[in-house]
């Protein structure tokens, strides 16, 4: 079993990004789902119809709204504090 964490072609996980380099995955990952999106209302139109269709960014809307509500729970550390020392 292999137990190197990275992916196929040697790219990183996301944890071992940099800040920057996770803010820009986060961002093309948002992009990414709002074109899966959109070719999935297309699918949905094409196999199940117009009607079906429709309901689509409604219930998508929702889940990201749900997602959003969490996003705004998460907890962030508290400043780390550096006392200086006096001589």
């Amino acid at each position: 079993m292999n137990k190197n964490k990275r992916h196929k072609g040697g790219t990183k996980t996301f944890s071992e990004e940099t800040f920057s380099e996770q803010a820009k995955t986060m961002t093309i990952t948002t992009v990414w789902f709002l074109n899966a999106t959109r070719s999935h209302i297309r699918t949905c139109a094409k196999e199940k119809g117009n009607t079906r269709a429709a309901q689509i960014p409604t219930k998508v809307a929702k889940q990201l709204h749900d997602i959003a509500d969490q996003v705004e729970a998460l907890q962030t550390p508290q400043p780390t504090r550096i006392h200086a020392t006096v001589p």
